[in-house]
Protein backbone atom coordinates (compact mmCIF):
# COMPACT_ATOMS: atom_id res chain seq x y z
CA UNK A 1 0.00 0.00 0.00
CA UNK A 2 1.45 3.27 -0.78
CA UNK A 3 2.27 5.71 1.75
CA UNK A 4 0.20 9.13 0.84
CA UNK A 5 1.88 12.35 1.65
CA UNK A 6 -0.97 15.24 1.53
CA UNK A 7 -0.85 18.87 2.07
CA UNK A 8 -2.47 20.78 4.88
CA UNK A 9 -2.03 23.81 3.11
CA UNK A 10 -5.64 25.92 3.05
CA UNK A 11 -7.32 25.38 -0.38
CA UNK A 12 -4.82 22.50 -1.27
CA UNK A 13 -5.98 19.35 1.18
CA UNK A 14 -6.79 17.27 -1.82
CA UNK A 15 -3.26 17.65 -2.81
CA UNK A 16 -0.94 14.75 -2.97
CA UNK A 17 2.10 12.75 -3.62
CA UNK A 18 1.94 8.98 -3.26
CA UNK A 19 5.47 6.76 -2.49
CA UNK A 20 6.11 3.50 -2.49
CA UNK A 21 6.16 1.72 0.64
CA UNK A 22 9.24 -0.64 -0.39
CA UNK A 23 12.50 1.19 0.11
CA UNK A 24 16.03 -0.37 0.92
CA UNK A 25 18.32 1.45 2.92
CA UNK A 26 20.39 1.64 -0.12
CA UNK A 27 18.06 3.77 -1.46
CA UNK A 28 16.93 5.63 1.42
CA UNK A 29 20.83 6.83 1.75
CA UNK A 30 20.28 7.46 -2.18
CA UNK A 31 18.07 10.21 -1.12
CA UNK A 32 20.73 12.45 0.26
CA UNK A 33 23.56 11.66 -2.16
CA UNK A 34 22.52 13.86 -4.96
CA UNK A 35 20.34 15.38 -6.99
CA UNK A 36 20.24 12.76 -9.66
CA UNK A 37 19.72 10.08 -7.38
CA UNK A 38 16.79 11.94 -6.14
CA UNK A 39 15.43 12.88 -9.08
CA UNK A 40 16.08 8.62 -10.47
CA UNK A 41 14.26 7.86 -7.14
CA UNK A 42 11.38 10.11 -7.30
CA UNK A 43 10.55 8.91 -10.90
CA UNK A 44 10.81 5.41 -9.35
CA UNK A 45 9.32 5.65 -5.83
CA UNK A 46 6.42 8.13 -6.75
CA UNK A 47 2.96 5.82 -7.63
CA UNK A 48 0.48 9.13 -7.78
CA UNK A 49 -0.05 12.85 -7.91
CA UNK A 50 -2.61 15.04 -7.39
CA UNK A 51 -1.35 18.45 -7.65
CA UNK A 52 -1.98 21.83 -9.18
CA UNK A 53 -0.27 25.06 -11.18
CA UNK A 54 -0.27 28.45 -9.48
CA UNK A 55 -2.44 28.69 -12.33
CA UNK A 56 -4.93 25.98 -11.16
CA UNK A 57 -4.27 23.21 -13.61
CA UNK A 58 -4.23 19.68 -12.37
CA UNK A 59 -1.31 17.66 -12.40
CA UNK A 60 -2.05 13.64 -12.16
CA UNK A 61 0.97 12.11 -13.53
CA UNK A 62 3.61 11.80 -11.62
CA UNK A 63 6.23 11.85 -14.51
CA UNK A 64 4.74 15.26 -15.20
CA UNK A 65 5.83 16.70 -12.11
CA UNK A 66 9.45 17.18 -12.83
CA UNK A 67 8.66 18.53 -16.04
CA UNK A 68 6.60 21.06 -14.53
CA UNK A 69 7.91 21.89 -11.34
CA UNK A 70 8.14 25.51 -11.67
CA UNK A 71 4.67 25.43 -12.49
CA UNK A 72 3.48 24.32 -9.48
CA UNK A 73 1.80 26.43 -6.91
CA UNK A 74 4.61 27.53 -4.33
CA UNK A 75 3.24 26.10 -1.22
CA UNK A 76 3.01 22.36 -3.01
CA UNK A 77 6.45 22.20 -3.67
CA UNK A 78 8.08 21.54 -0.51
CA UNK A 79 5.79 18.71 -0.82
CA UNK A 80 6.81 17.53 -3.50
CA UNK A 81 10.87 17.64 -2.39
CA UNK A 82 10.03 16.28 1.04
CA UNK A 83 7.99 13.86 -0.03
CA UNK A 84 10.31 10.56 -0.72
CA UNK A 85 12.18 11.50 3.01
CA UNK A 86 8.52 11.77 4.79
CA UNK A 87 7.73 8.62 3.21
CA UNK A 88 10.72 6.82 4.35
CA UNK A 89 10.25 8.68 7.95
CA UNK A 90 7.12 7.56 8.14
CA UNK A 91 8.50 4.16 7.07
CA UNK A 92 11.36 4.07 9.36
CA UNK A 93 9.14 4.88 12.38
CA UNK A 94 6.49 2.24 11.82
CA UNK A 95 4.29 4.19 10.57
CA UNK A 96 4.20 6.23 13.75
CA UNK A 97 3.44 3.39 16.08
CA UNK A 98 5.22 2.45 19.00
CA UNK A 99 7.08 -0.48 19.21
CA UNK A 100 6.43 -3.35 21.60
CA UNK A 101 8.79 -4.98 23.46
CA UNK A 102 8.34 -7.80 25.93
Amino acid sequence: MPIRICSEAAGLEECFVEVDERWSIRELNRIYESRDAWLELYGRKVTAVNLVTAEGEAITDPAQVIARFDDLDIRLAKLVNNSLANAVDYLATLGEASKRVL
